[in-house]
């Protein structure tokens, strides 16, 4: 233990010490270190250092990069995992920051990886941010639906709304990454704009109605394109919706089919090429893979 204290000074010293109101507090690499092998009192004496605000985007938060350690996880990630170099150290020595180059967004599909591997504060999600306490929460393992990969993922929940979702390891399959598609895609569950009754539109205005009448107007739609365009019955819903639909989707899908009489509930089966349908189903598997 005392060989560790000079290393976590160095670490903490010019760290603020904001933990009460740190987002990261309960989950923060850097706080289990010092209540394990931290002193009762600090010895730094000189001023803390004060790094200003980045933007990287409307996913990561690096709203307080004055809890930096530059351990360059964030930028080693980028580099080595998902293959981009959206990150890097500007300056040096205590000067030294964390940033993106030219000032832009960080727009890869795996960035909210970052979040993950940050050991402190600095880098948060800035959808969950000052939501909830990683103590509040509950949590459920599922499986990411975006995509034919299957990662495992942990739904964390509070108050019967899902809050946050974070990747759960699985070296055959995820291994410990996720996609920002999988991994922020639960903020559509809480959204105003999202529609929980079926709903159509008579004469400009939108109407609540149940699932049968509105299975049966969109049949009843669909049936009037094909009988004005020539459109064959078999092959009117491959036209009308496309392969990356998502898993609820395609159950919509297949129900709707049904009230056309059409047998072709599933786009692999209304591909006429059997070659073109293996790789579209392997770019849909590796979509999602670190390159």
């Amino acid at each position: 233990m005392l060989k560790r204290r000079p290393r976590h000074c160095r670490l903490v010293r010019r760290l603020p010490l904001d933990c009460p109101i740190c987002d990261q507090g309960g989950e923060c690499q850097l706080q289990d270190l010092a209540v394990g092998y931290g002193g009762s009192g600090s010895r730094y004496r000189e001023e803390k250092r004060v790094v200003f605000h980045k933007s990287m985007g409307p996913l990561i938060s690096a709203e307080e990069m004055s809890r930096c350690i530059h351990c360059t996880r964030c930028v080693r990630f980028g580099q080595e995992v998902a293959g981009v170099m959206e990150l890097g150290m500007n300056h040096r020595g205590q000067h030294a920051e964390i940033t993106s180059f030219l000032g832009r967004s960080v727009d890869s599909e795996l960035s909210g990886n970052m979040i993950d591997l940050c050991p402190v504060g600095a880098l948060t999600s800035k959808p969950f941010r000052y939501g909830a306490r990683t103590w509040e929460l509950s949590r459920r393992r599922s499986i990411a639906m975006h995509d034919a990969l299957g990662s495992n993922v942990v739904v964390q929940i509070k108050h019967d709304k899902v809050m946050r979702v974070v990747p759960l390891e699985n070296e055959a399959i995820n291994e410990c990454w996720l996609s920002d598609r999988d991994r922020f895609s639960y903020e559509g569950l809480n959204s105003a704009d999202r529609l929980s009754v079926p709903m159509i539109k008579r004469d400009g205005q939108w109407h609540e109605v149940d699932w049968a009448t509105a299975l049966g107007y969109a049949a009843h739609a669909l049936e009037g394109v094909k009988n004005q365009h020539g459109v064959k019955s078999r092959d009117l819903p491959y036209r009308v919706f496309m392969p990356s639909m998502m898993t609820c989707s395609c159950q919509l899908r297949i129900r709707l089919c049904s009230r056309l009489r059409s047998g072709h509930g599933c786009w692999r089966l209304s591909s006429s090429s059997s070659e073109a349908n293996s790789r579209l189903r392997q770019n849909r598997c590796l979509r999602s893979l670190p390159t």
